[in-house]
């Protein structure tokens, strides 16, 4: 896989939690949702877990992002429907459709716009950018993205869309970097590590940090942040983060002509990646046996 795409996946897997323990979160979405007293809170719940199985179960999240657009209709519920087309856009993007992702992401931004949703706002224009980023469009996606994150500093956090804003960003920063604004990436990169969510987003934004610093030749400046983030990964045993850190220091080690450290890191990442795969591979396992009962 590309490294492009590569981080792409990653950033959409940061979302909710997921990287930490998807499987677990829609374990317990589940419960919730078979809890839940009112559809209201179906339709909300059923959109996490569409979000979620966009990144392990690509049918799941359309069963469950279906069924809750048909219950937003019933109950007149224009904020979940926003919300659903938020988490059919991520798992249409993770799926390759681009334009279709797009699409809904552009139905969501309009029907939060019209009712002053800015949470769902900041989602889908978060959504939009990841579009555009994609589409390699850097210019239009920090343009998206900024805007997401102007609404973000100015609303409250709102339960089951608490990782857009850190999300945000740090796909800002990465997309800085790749649009050569190295000094706006380590601004908006740095931030976020000096004041983090969680030891997760820290780990993170200091992952994407060192690949600022390795653009721009500062490898002990990467070094340090990788060092830290590496650390921090594998104490919260999140597999997708760890494999990109490793895949960092592989990257970092190859420009030092470390070629042995190089190699190293890279089976690490590699090793990351199977177990990734097989717990995806569970996962599939585990919801079809669940739609079979």
């Amino acid at each position: 896989m590309k490294k492009t795409a590569f981080t792409f996946l990653l950033s959409l897997a940061w979302s909710l939690g997921f990287a930490q323990d998807g499987e677990l979160s829609i374990d317990s979405l589940k419960h919730q949702l078979g809890v839940a007293k009112d559809d209201t809170n179906r339709i909300l719940k059923m959109a996490e877990i569409c979000h979620l199985y966009g990144y392990t179960n690509y049918d799941s999240a359309m069963v469950y992002g279906q069924r809750a657009l048909e219950l937003s209709d019933r109950n007149n519920f224009p904020r979940g429907k926003a919300r659903v087309f938020f988490s059919l856009g991520c798992a249409y993007l993770v799926h390759g459709d681009i334009s279709k992702a797009l699409g809904v992401q552009l139905d969501g931004l309009q029907l939060a716009e019209k009712n002053y949703y800015e949470t769902e706002e900041a989602s889908c224009l978060m959504g939009i950018g990841h579009c555009y980023q994609r589409l390699t469009d850097n210019s239009k996606a920090i343009e998206i993205f900024q805007r997401a994150r102007n609404i973000n500093r100015k609303v409250r956090q709102t339960e089951g869309l608490a990782f857009i804003a850190p999300e945000t960003e740090v796909n800002l920063g990465i997309t800085f970097g790749k649009n050569n604004q190295f000094d706006s990436a380590f601004v908006c990169l740095r931030g976020l590590a000096d004041s983090p969510p969680n030891s997760t987003w820290r780990a993170v934004a200091l992952t994407a940090l060192a690949e600022v610093h390795i653009r721009t030749g500062k490898y002990q400046m990467a070094m340090d942040c990788l060092t830290e983030s590496l650390a921090l990964d594998m104490k919260n045993e999140d597999d997708y983060s760890t494999m990109w850190a490793c895949l960092a220091f592989s990257d970092l080690y190859k420009k030092m002509n470390r070629s042995d450290s190089s190699l190293y890191y890279a089976q690490k990442g590699l090793r990351n990646c199977k177990e990734i795969g097989r717990k995806r591979r569970f996962a599939q396992v585990k919801s079809d046996a669940g739609r079979a009962i």
